[in-house]
């Protein structure tokens, strides 16, 4: 009821806070790096990873081998640039023999497929040599910030820059890459106009290739892409005009920014940063711009920043964001609106030794690339940048979209389902070239592991795995020795705390460490699997090791005081921190430093082979005793014997249910939250739900779907899949542990027809933001919600052109509320009903929920605005103050004569003031609302109830789950946030018991698509298409409204039963997943049943947190 006034109040309270003045982007978010300079620096800066990050090794410098390399043996490459074009990337960098601005310099040309596989390094921009008046040679370097151009007539462009970046360079070269890979004539683009040395390029205009030419005019013609050439071409006469940013202000000198790269935001605005985090922004184009700000917020050391819009429509900066001069870790950060930007994940966390020495050779990973609007995309949403480690070696990291820093629920990865040689979803992988970690046929071409190789003297392989934070985790995974090398395993905390230190050393000695002192506990063999089990435990501060079914430690104490396991890493060499030593060990051209031994040659490999890995999230008392499970197990079983069940194939065999019969109980143990009560009839119904549930999930190419229908129907959608019922769909799925479910289901509606909505979304009204906001008050998932905020707010302003009525209303025709044949309705007729008024409504809050969680003030302010006007709308335009009650306004302007279901959806989302109860006496009228058989859909009274036939899904009074769905959420939500005396929880639990009775046939559990009222028989009998209809909710109402679970955004967890006092002696929900917790709920008024006292009390985790003596509401606090 208050949930406006809350949130404006929020927005007060925050507008503004976190935005730098007069700053176009600024970082929000709390997490910061911990290294503040290179000694003892964590490599990641204690943060957590982009989740799926792979970090793959393009070049690896080799001064003695150069065949094994870039066949030069030069050691200094740096400033990577990328492009995807002609079905492959390409990467140029720049390399010298040493040292940063030593000469002799080239730019290299490498190419791949996949981004993991690269083509030997070719030379694409060779030395330049100029004569001096002495007759002597001079070499040069070079030196751009820009690598790659893709024309408007397909001409695809690569240039390089001769010379310093500070203007006195010679000037910009250009030449055209074919799509056979070869390569075109060089020519100069622009030479500098201070240059008064040899041109050894004729410019491009003397190409006989009219293509080629009208490539490199378009080039010079944009105004936004040219100014990445800005800092090199600094002293050229017409400075001003070919890059029109204004020059930065440094103290009294005015430069040129470095460095520059762009994304365009969904307005249209352009957003330029530059080198030490200036930014500036056009509104036309890039004929004109903003003055340049330093954005302090986005705090880093001064490398380079990249930023790019992403496919999903999000905004991305990868930076080092540090405040000293390491750079170290590379981070991703991002943005709904490409403005305030949060959730810092590292990309890139490692520091290797370096390996030469080197001018000006920082270590870490840095000045790092994207590829630039225009240049190509590859396939998939992941984002692929490239960057140097150390100035010495070429990287490239593919980071999935939407980017994620957590995982929720079971993780059990099945490497034979992955592509031999592709990615390894899910894992965080980084791969020197000399580390190679890959998916292979191993044990057999049929069972694939991943495996993990090292024969490099100085870096190592590393595989991650991030799992749901838990206080209790059960890791397990099978383990093959192939060649013994040192092999790290240690458990993380989200700051990188190592809390498990397991190791198998060069002799095979399995150990484990306590305080930094490794001691062994088994001896290992080569040729063979093993099997591992660490279970966790954060409270304890302890954990247990088990070995192929033997415990080798138990209550081993974690070796550090503080975190709670969220990830596991598989790393072939001891850790390691940033060393002072490192900082530079350049020397330069006058002070040679020194090469590591060794560091050219392979050494002996490693191997290791791991497969079937599961991190499983264990709540305390997980095998819950609280609960008879076998004696539920005999609803299941009995719902299979009686089942003949219906496995339509679509699609040619594309299609078919996700969790069949059989499985049906495995399934539910794993998934549902378990429930008992004296009442066997709503005990009974509420497992048959969920087993009926679980057979309209149905597995697609597109991943799992929901339907309505079991059998397909003409009037639905891709797979079957209906949006009618989508909200109800939501709202029980969303009490299921496996919510990878509905992350699928809602992707397919909202994203999976050609990259956008299906087709079909808008055939019915939905409450879907409202929905998907609401399962978020469970699951907590904060990721998922912010992604998908455009898509929902996209659908909402489609929504507005298609149904807005001028007086700010919805109109909707009854048919597509899925209400044909009403009292009120019309099929052809526009009219503003209940129904799709008060969806929009929930629609509208839910957004600026999400929009204010998303930092974006003004988008949460239009979208209460929105919401304020409908209600008002709604209480003003569809409220009938004579028969009090919310009704349809007709097409010509007046109010439908019929009282109907429709008019308490309002209180479904919390809509109505204080003030229109009265509107719920007619739900207990014998002539409303109140029939033996359930809650009819019109008034009893009225002369046009049940009138329109029989057969045709009318609804014109009959019984339907759907709308008994809805009224029972309205009047669960009445009797707890309104001050009224029309129902009360015995309405609300002989409602709840009326309808669990209906929900059977001949004896047996069932569902179908309406009821007679009177006779409870079902409308169609057993029509083949209407059986187990997934058109209802019944497991929420028992969660939410029974028990009374509430689901909050806080750390607070509120229990308020709606089941009265003396009416029942006992009843137990347990194993409910909420906020990353195992929740239950124990009503017990004796203490006899189960031993945890008298009356009500609430467990998380298996601990006590609120105890009540009667049946009243309760809040307690989660924890952290």
């Amino acid at each position: 009821m208050q949930t406006i006034c809350t949130l404006i109040s929020i927005l007060v309270l925050t507008a503004g806070a976190g935005q730098e003045a007069d700053a176009p982007v600024c970082y929000v978010g709390p997490d910061r790096t911990s290294n503040s300079d290179y000694l003892n620096g964590y490599h990641d800066g204690q943060m957590r990873p982009a989740v799926g990050t792979h970090n793959y090794q393009i070049l690896r410098a080799n001064r003695t081998h150069p065949e094994w390399s870039d066949g030069l043996g030069w050691t200094y490459n740096h400033a990577p640039m990328l492009a995807y074009v002609n079905g492959q990337f390409y990467c140029q960098y720049l390399t010298n023999p040493f040292g940063e601005h030593i000469p002799p310099g080239v730019t290299m040309l490498t190419r791949s497929r996949d981004g993991r596989h690269w083509t030997r390094p070719q030379v694409l921009f060779p030395i330049y040599m100029t004569s001096n008046p002495d007759a002597s040679i001079q070499y040069h370097f070079m030196h751009q910030r820009m690598g790659f151009y893709l024309a408007p007539n397909g001409r695809f462009l690569t240039m390089g820059f001769y010379g310093p970046p500070y203007g006195d360079g010679i000037g910009r070269v250009v030449r055209q890459i074919y799509p056979d890979d070869s390569l075109g004539p060089i020519y100069f683009i622009r030479v500098n106009d201070n240059w008064t040395g040899q041109v050894l390029y004729p410019p491009y205009k003397d190409s006989p290739d009219k293509g080629f030419v009208e490539a490199c005019e378009a080039f010079l013609a944009d105004p936004v892409r040219r100014i990445q050439w800005w800092e090199e071409d600094r002293f050229c006469k017409d400075k001003d005009e070919f890059y029109r940013v204004p020059w930065i202000e440094q103290g009294d000198e005015k430069v040129p920014g470095k460095a520059f790269c762009f994304f365009t935001r969904h307005d249209g605005v352009i957003v330029g940063f530059f080198k030490d985090r200036w930014v500036t922004t056009s509104k036309d184009g890039g004929l004109s711009w903003t003055k340049p700000v330093r954005c302090d917020s986005l705090t880093y050391g001064g490398a380079k920043i990249w930023a790019q819009r992403l496919d999903n429509g999000d905004y991305a900066l990868v930076y080092n964001p540090t405040d000293s001069a390491a750079r170290h870790p590379l981070c991703v950060a991002t943005s709904q609106d490409g403005i305030h930007f949060d959730g810092l994940a590292v990309v890139h966390g490692e520091v290797p030794p370096k390996r030469f020495w080197g001018r000006e050779k920082r270590p870490g990973p840095q000045y790092v690339r994207g590829i630039v609007e225009g240049n190509g995309n590859p396939p998939g949403q992941d984002l692929w940048v490239v960057y140097s480690v150390n100035k010495e070696d070429i990287w490239i990291s593919r980071i999935p979209v939407p980017i994620s820093r957590q995982v929720t629920g079971p993780v059990e990865d099945d490497f034979t389902s992955m592509q031999t040689g592709g990615p390894i979803v899910g894992w965080n992988i980084y791969c020197p070239q000399w580390c190679p970690i890959d998916i292979v046929e191993f044990p057999s071409g049929s069972e694939k592991s991943m495996r993990l190789m090292d024969y490099d003297p100085y870096d190592y392989a590393k595989a991650v795995r991030v799992f749901q934070k838990a206080d209790r985790s059960k890791l397990q995974f099978k383990l093959f020795i192939q060649a013994a090398g040192l092999l790290d395993i240690e458990v993380l905390g989200a700051k990188g705390q190592r809390l498990v230190q397991i190791r198998i050393d060069g002799d095979l000695a399995l150990k484990a460490s306590r305080s930094g002192d490794y001691r062994s506990i088994s001896q290992l063999a080569a040729g063979r699997w093993f099997d591992f089990e660490i279970d966790c435990n954060a409270d304890s501060r302890e954990y247990d090791l088990i070995l192929d079914g033997r415990a080798l430690l138990a209550k081993e104490a974690f070796c550090i005081s503080d975190g709670i396991p969220e990830r596991i890493e598989f790393r072939t060499g001891p850790y390691r921190l940033a060393d002072d030593l490192q900082k530079y060990k350049s020397g330069d051209e006058h002070k040679p430093g020194w090469d590591e031994p060794g560091a050219d040659e392979k050494t002996t490999a490693a191997i290791y082979y791991i497969k079937d890995f599961k991190a499983i999230p264990v709540p305390k008392g997980h095998q819950s005793t609280i609960i008879d499970r076998e004696r539920i197990r005999g609803y299941v079983d009995a719902l299979n014997a009686a089942e003949r069940e219906d496995r339509p194939v679509e699609d040619g065999n594309t299609v078919v249910d996700a969790v069949p019969d059989e499985k049906a109980w495995d399934w539910m143990k794993e998934n549902i939250p378990f429930f008992e009560c004296p009442s066997k009839v709503i005990e009974r119904t509420y497992y048959y739900r969920w087993w009926t549930f679980r057979k309209h999930i149905r597995q697609t190419p597109e991943g799992r779907v929901i339907t309505e229908f079991i059998r397909p129907v003409s009037h639905a959608g891709r797979y079957n899949t209906i949006s009618c019922a989508l909200g109800h769909h939501i709202y029980e799925g969303r009490w299921l542990r496996d919510q990878k479910i509905l992350d699928e289901c809602i992707r397919f509606w909202l994203r999976d027809h050609e990259g956008g909505p299906q087709p079909h979304l808008h055939k019915y009204s939905s409450w879907l933001a409202d929905a998907v906001y609401k399962r978020f008050l469970v699951n907590d998932d904060l990721q998922f919600l912010i992604d998908l905020l455009p898509d929902l707010v996209k659908d909402y302003r489609e929504w507005e052109k298609e149904r807005l009525l001028p007086d700010g209303l919805f109109w909707q025709y009854d048919v597509r509320d899925g209400m044909e044949e009403s009292i009120s309705g019309s099929r052809i007729l526009r009219q503003a009903r209940p129904t799709i008024n008060s969806y929009m409504y929930g629609n509208a809050m839910a957004i600026a929920m999400m929009a204010q969680m998303a930092s974006m003030p003004e988008l949460a302010e239009e979208f209460i605005n929105k919401a304020r006007k409908l209600k008002d709308l709604v209480q003003t335009h569809l409220w009938d103050r004579d028969a009090q009650f919310f009704k349809v306004r007709l097409a010509d302007g007046r109010l439908s004569d019929a009282r109907e279901a429709i008019g308490f959806i309002p209180w479904y989302f919390d809509l109505p003031d204080w003030g229109y109860e009265k509107a719920w006496q007619e739900v207990l009228d014998p002539n409303g609302f109140n029939a033996p058989f359930g809650l009819t859909t019109a008034e009893r009274r009225h002369p046009l109830f049940r009138s329109h036939g029989t057969g045709s899904c009318e609804w014109d009074g009959a019984v339907w789950p759907f709308a008994t769905s809805q009224t029972l959420v309205a009047m669960a939500n009445l009797i707890r946030d309104y001050d009224q005396a029309c129902v009360g929880p015995k309405d609300y639990l002989d409602a709840l018991l009326t309808y669990a009775t209906c929900q059977q046939r001949d004896g047996q559990p069932y569902v179908g698509e309406y009821l007679d009222e009177t006779t409870g028989q079902w409308v169609k009998g057993d029509d083949p298409r209407g059986r187990h209809y997934n058109h209802s909710t019944f497991c929420d109402l028992v969660i939410t409204g029974l028990v009374g679970l509430c689901p909050r955004s806080d750390d607070r967890l509120v229990i308020h039963p709606l089941i009265p006092d003396g009416t029942w002696d006992w009843f137990a929900l347990d194993q409910v997943f909420y906020h990353g917790k195992t929740i239950a709920v124990l009503w017990d008024r004796t203490g006899q049943r189960y031993g945890l006292g008298k009356g009500l009390t609430v467990m998380v985790d298996g601990r006590p947190v609120a105890r009540g003596t009667n049946l009243t509401r309760l809040e307690a606090r989660i924890g952290p």
